[in-house]
């Protein structure tokens, strides 16, 4: 199994799985662990000494014992709580013996102690004597600590350190040959690390088949003289190792694999012999012209991210912002059967478009099959739709919207039509700011909840597909699934064309940032990048407004948006598979269950001449 580690973009030989050496998020911890940090932070006052000579509870206030307590727990360690603990005893030398037995018999006291509090009063610390039994009790010790507290000042003369599981009696310890080699099992499998990762990152990723339990099984079959219990392999991979499950996504940047492509050649020809220095040089100053030009790329590529990172922090204080990821997620295959002549078979393609709110991590899941609808720009806006009017929590005003760069469906004259709509005609948002990624750079929530669903899983009905789904995340909420019926898909393009100019005022490839606000009636707001100002667009242009309104006021309709007009269904019958598909289909049926065959049936009596002649208006624009 020993197999060379790969990167997402390149293979490499010599790099070995690294061990932990990153901002690696600290797990809790085992439950003994954990069970002694609470302890140390949990002590409460006891009950009252009733001493006579001190009277302890009754100089010392209940609301200046409750601060006694309260900065005992606050304090980070047990060690800082002895030594907090030492500096309220005091050893005195004995002043009086009365030995009940013969001198030679009698084991009297080395030495007395007195026992004190502090509390600030009038905005002085005062150093308040106290009982033994009232100590104890006003700092909710047990009269154990207090005699190993005691025992350390008379002996050492400085707080005790707390010396439990510091000793080197461990008959269960395994040897360093046992951990050696399952480090080297751990580093023996093959890894990737993610393109994704903007900064220098250690972390890398595993096969998403393999767990920690597949890969102890893997280490006990091959080494029988080290064995060690899956408890001590688990905490030696989490300790020592900075891995997760699941590869990172393999679309890489196109500008960044040009860019490595160029290094390597660069370095190549350095390590080429009889270089002259005149070569070197211009090698040299060809290189730093490449870094200059991949470092501003990467800096424009990580604003994307620090701008959503900054939007979910304020929508989360903010209860009139929302601010959401969107996006359509890998096509599943529909029947998805283990059998091989799934291979050489055409499938339907069962499709699902996710909405995920930041702010909540709520995630929504519109879902159908390919005889329902398209993933265009009409059904990117019908779902868009739904999620505004359906399931968006009441009182919101302003919506940001956090999507990759796809032309077909959300970066188009379409989609920005439908967003001034919603916030001028329509009147459910003051505001709808879209922003946009660099190409390439575009991980979103939604695709960590697409890594979550099990793509293997055997089904045969789309309904298989929505339970798989629905069961895929249990925390912080399952996922909320939406069955999307045919009439939902609106064609929002063909509605909208009378209210808008023809073509989009302005090019909508190098748009990073997009807005629409209700206080620029009548304007497009959009920027090439991330920072700077806004550029104006109007919805139409000064020729194109003129030309509008004659066609307008020729046909007797009005130029004014007509907010009870609902636009007409995008599709009027269920949508026709190919014939080879259709053939393909019902080879597969014999594969199926009952419900599998009854789908595969009706999806494949659907015929070109029952589709509606409009879904041809779904092109992307």
């Amino acid at each position: 199994m020993d197999i060379e580690i790969e990167d997402c973009d390149s293979v490499s030989e010599d790099e070995p799985v690294s061990e932990l050496k990153t901002r690696k998020r600290k797990t809790t911890g085992r439950l003994k662990d954990a069970s002694k940090r609470i302890r140390n932070q949990t002590l409460t006052t006891g009950d009252p000494c009733n001493c006579k000579r001190f009277k302890c509870f009754e100089v010392i206030s209940a609301e200046e014992r409750d601060v006694i307590i309260k900065e005992l727990n606050l304090l980070p360690s047990f060690d800082a709580q002895n030594s907090h603990l030492s500096g309220l005893i005091s050893i005195h030398e004995v002043l009086r013996r009365r030995p009940r037995l013969d001198q030679v018999e009698a084991s009297g006291n080395d030495s007395s102690y007195s026992y004190k509090v502090r509390v600030k009063r009038e905005g002085k610390v005062t150093e308040i004597p106290v009982c033994h039994k009232g100590f104890i009790s006003i700092h909710g010790i047990t009269n154990r600590r207090t005699i190993s507290l005691k025992y350390a000042l008379a002996t050492t003369g400085q707080a005790p350190i707390d010396g439990r599981g510091k000793h080197s009696n461990r008959p269960h310890k395994i040897k360093i040959e046992t951990f050696n080699k399952v480090c080297d099992h751990i580093r023996s499998f093959k890894s990737r690390k993610a393109h994704y990762s903007l900064h220098d990152s250690s972390k890398i990723y595993l096969d998403e088949d393999l767990n920690v339990k597949k890969m102890y099984d893997l280490y006990i079959q091959d080494n029988q003289q080290f064995k060690v219990s899956y408890e001590k392999y688990r905490e030696i991979f989490n300790n020592n190792f900075n891995i997760g499950f699941g590869y990172p996504r393999s679309d890489t940047c196109s500008q960044c694999d040009e860019y490595k492509a160029k290094l390597k050649q660069i370095e190549l020809e350095f390590s080429q012999p009889g270089v002259s220095d005149e070569t070197l040089q211009k090698l040299t100053q060809e290189k730093n012209e490449l870094q200059v030009v991949n470092n501003v790329h990467l800096r424009k590529a990580e604003k994307f991210y620090d701008m959503k990172r900054q939007a979910r922090k304020i929508s989360r204080k903010d209860r009139e912002l929302m601010c959401i990821t969107m996006d359509f997620q890998k096509n599943l295959p529909l029947p998805n059967l283990s059998t091989n002549d799934v291979y050489y078979r055409r499938q339907l393609s069962f499709y699902m478009f996710n909405i995920h709110e930041l702010p909540s991590r709520k995630s929504f899941f519109f879902t159908y099959d390919e005889t329902i609808a398209k993933k265009g720009s009409n059904d990117v806006a019908s779902m868009l739709y739904y999620y505004l009017t359906n399931l968006m929590q009441p009182g919101i005003r302003h919506l940001k919207i956090f999507c990759d760069s796809c032309g077909g469906q959300n970066k188009n004259y379409c989609v920005l039509k439908f967003a001034y709509t919603v916030v001028h005609h329509l009147n459910l948002l003051d505001s709808v700011n879209i922003i946009y990624p660099v190409r390439g750079h575009s991980y979103l929530e939604c695709d960590k909840n697409m890594a979550l669903i099990n793509c293997k899983s055997p089904c045969e009905i789309p309904e298989d597909w929505r339970d798989e789904i629905r069961k895929a995340r249990s925390k912080p909420e399952p996922f909320v699934v939406i069955d999307c019926p045919q009439d939902m898909f609106l064609s929002w393009n063909e509605h909208l064309k009378p209210y808008f100019s023809t073509n989009c005022p302005f090019f909508t490839r190098p748009i990073r940032v997009f807005q629409v606000s209700r206080e620029k009636p009548g304007m497009f707001l959009h920027k090439d990048s991330f920072s700077g100002g806004f550029t104006e667009s109007k919805i139409f242009g000064r020729k194109q407004g003129k030309q509008l309104k004659k066609k307008l006021e020729a046909r007797n309709v009005a130029p004014a948006y007509n907010g009870q007009m609902q636009p007409q269904p995008m599709y009027g019958r269920p949508l026709p598979v190919s014939e080879g598909k259709k053939e393909d289909l019902n080879h597969l049926k014999k594969f199926c269950g009952p419900a599998g065959k009854l789908f595969i049936e009706k999806v494949t009596s659907y015929s070109v001449e029952e589709s509606d002649p409009s879904e041809s208006e779904n092109e992307n624009e």
